[in-house]
């Protein structure tokens, strides 16, 4: 397949899995084109990379395209897909791509509800650490590598896969790690039935050769067990974990985050692990990462130099946003604008809740009211990552006013 590729085209190469498989393609030496809404520092990269952007979706942005790659966010009725299928150029989802590069390696696939980005970074680290050189497609930016993707010199792919919509049973991994199952993208699902067959079903992808890396702190991994038909191994705090934890600190040193905890693999010691990430959970994911470099003979030292290391993966934290719409494939509620849900807010009491229509008003906003010492944040996608620095060339420009007016 790829032997024929001579360019690739992503809808929507702005969002952080697309643009990890569209970089790694680029480093690969394809000729990778892409549109997305508005540019991005994501964008920005990948067009320094060598990538042709374009900022909207058009008809013509497919022309000479020899296939064109697609997220679950973009609508079947995007004048990119509709010009696709009438020049018959094959259109594919994302995990179809991701699944062709990790036919071509030893894929190592990590799976779940929770946890898959920082277990994802971590295997990763490991290996790196070992000098395995892996190529890496993750769903977010890790600090060590400054890119949410790398192409690495080994056969080792390791890969963040997405249940999200049932594309990670495209791929077969050799080696799989679950970190969890739980109730979510029930927009995809059915119930949790279902969700448990296509967990299932994921795991019967990995040859007979291969393994699976399961969560036994997870009731319904713990469940499934009876069910599984491939090797497998677990890790956890849980008596009867392969890998058994047992955490000896979870606290602050000079204001950073350090925990202490021992492994032990079918009752021998791997020794004491240090992790500079906060949060048990974190604990639970450097094990996944321990068991999947045991499973591939690397040194414990190794495996410990590498967790060590492990701080500070991502530049943005983590967040949780309910909604009962999945926001970026629905169509705007008809009546409802941002304008209104900010007086609705303050209709129910939080009275410092202000409406911006665009940037330069809300940096206007913000400008007006900030003081020395306060801390802004910026929530959102996209062109977003454009109001921080315009709010500090606002900020700035107050401050050299400021600065004359008192020399005067």
């Amino acid at each position: 397949m790829f032997a024929k590729l001579q360019r690739v085209h992503f809808v929507g190469i702005g969002g952080i899995g697309m643009s990890g498989i569209a970089e790694v393609l680029l480093n690969l030496g394809y000729t990778i084109s892409g549109s997305d809404l508005k540019s991005s520092p994501v964008t920005e990269r990948l067009a320094s990379m060598g990538a042709v952007i374009s900022e909207g979706h058009r008809a013509e942005n497919v022309v000479g395209a020899d296939v064109v790659v697609i997220s679950s966010a973009v609508s079947s009725e995007n004048p990119e897909v509709l010009e696709a299928k009438d020049q018959h150029i094959p259109v594919i989802p994302r995990a179809e791509m991701l699944a062709e590069l990790m036919r071509l390696k030893y894929g190592i696939a990590i799976a779940g509800m929770h946890g898959k980005t920082t277990t994802t970074s971590m295997v990763a680290a490991v290996l790196a650490q070992a000098g395995l050189d892996p190529t890496v497609v993750v769903g977010g930016r890790v600090g060590a590598m400054g890119s949410n993707a790398r192409l690495g010199k080994s056969h080792y792919l390791v890969a963040e896969a997405d249940e999200s919509d049932r594309s990670f049973l495209k791929l077969s991994p050799i080696l799989a790690v679950i970190t969890n199952i739980d109730r979510e993208h029930m927009d995809c699902y059915r119930n949790m039935r279902d969700v448990k067959k296509a967990f299932l079903d994921f795991i019967d992808r990995i040859p007979f050769y291969g393994m699976a890396v399961l969560c036994n702190d997870d009731p319904t991994l713990r469940r499934l067990a009876s069910q599984i038909k491939r090797r497998t191994l677990t890790y956890g705090t849980r008596r009867g974990s392969d890998f058994l934890i047992k955490v000896d600190r979870l606290s602050f040193r000079d204001g950073q985050p350090l925990s202490t905890f021992q492994v032990s693999y079918r009752g021998s010691t791997l020794g004491d692990f240090t992790l500079r990430v906060p949060g048990a959970h974190n604990v639970l994911n450097a094990t996944a990462a321990i068991a999947v470099a045991v499973g591939l003979d690397i040194s414990t030292d190794q495996i410990r130099a590498a967790m060590d290391d492990f701080a500070s993966a991502f530049e943005g934290a983590d967040s949780l946003t309910v909604l009962d719409v999945y926001a970026a494939n629905e169509q705007p509620v008809e009546g409802i604008t941002a304008e209104l849900l900010a007086q609705k807010i303050r209709d129910a009491g939080m009275l410092s809740v202000n409406y911006a229509g665009s940037f330069e008003d809300a940096v206007k906003a913000v400008a007006d009211r900030a003081r020395p010492g306060d801390m802004v944040l910026t929530l959102g996608a996209g062109s977003v990552s454009q109001l921080g620095p315009m709010l500090l060339h606002s900020l700035s420009e107050q401050e050299n006013a400021a600065a004359s007016t008192r020399a005067e």
